[in-house]
């Protein structure tokens, strides 16, 4: 096991020992529920606040993400995981400078290198906060790639947390098909074949793959939340439900 892999194994034990400390009274799960509500509610405030299109992205990528883990056949509290962690997982953008976030044209090689530490502020912002410790391998690692050539830390393959693979590719996904103020977005068709083209390169193919069947089901009508389509219903309904469910696997560990 590498240094990595070991902190992360370290921080999940340190998240288990701690939510099994917490008194064990009938009032747990509303206060395990008050304190990841209330500090998702910060941070995606401050997303808003602080870049717009950020904040969107986030909401998209969590949609799409949450999908991705259930056609994977992701267990229940892994999919409201992710759902959650899409929901902050570019959170570390906040620590980035005006003059970087919002440039209207293209970074220059310095800039993207301030642009590619977002990841560690996220994760450094988010260790602080016990009940949502469950986010930060996709926080982290979500700009890692298949081969090895992503950031920050070049894993590669199935050494890529699984969260992380799953949001690399919703991510990649609406990015592409997203305006910004320095391009137009890419068409659906072309945002689907540079990820074809990347597949067992820059993502993993299956997750991939999954993505291809996504946007066949809606086509047909069949896929529950959509890119950029979902209505506040929607996401409200999966939110208060993913934090219901991570609230239960809390307070399991108490007992």
């Amino acid at each position: 096991m590498d240094e990595q892999a070991q902190q992360q194994q370290l921080r999940q034990l340190q998240w288990e020992r701690e939510a099994i400390e917490l008194p064990r009274s009938p009032h747990l799960l509303a206060r395990v529920y008050d304190s990841i509500s209330d500090a998702l509610a910060a941070l995606t405030s401050v997303l808003e606040i602080r870049d717009t299109y950020t904040y969107g992205h986030c909401r998209r990528v969590a949609s799409l993400a949450f999908q991705l883990a259930k056609q994977l056949g992701m267990s229940e509290l892994a999919c409201h995981e992710i759902y959650l962690t899409g929901l902050i997982h570019d959170i570390g953008k906040v620590g980035l400078p005006d003059a970087v976030l919002h440039k209207p044209g293209s970074l220059t090689d310095e800039e993207f290198r301030q642009v590619q530490l977002h990841p560690e502020l996220g994760h450094r912002i988010v260790e602080r906060i016990p009940h949502l410790r469950f986010a930060l391998p996709g926080i982290l690692h979500h700009h890692e790639q298949w081969d090895g050539s992503g950031y920050q830390h070049h894993l590669r393959g199935s050494t890529i947390p699984m969260m992380a693979r799953v949001l690399a590719v919703a991510d990649s996904f609406d990015a592409m098909t997203s305006k910004r103020s320095y391009r137009e977005p890419l068409s659906v068709d072309e945002a689907v074949g540079r990820l074809v083209a990347g597949r067992g390169i820059q993502w993993e193919k299956g997750i991939v793959d999954q993505l291809l069947l996504c946007l066949e089901h809606q086509q047909s009508d069949k896929l529950e939340l959509v890119p950029g389509q979902a209505t506040e219903s929607e996401h409200d309904s999966v939110y208060f439900a993913s934090i219901n469910n991570l609230c239960r696997a809390v307070a399991a560990l108490s007992h």
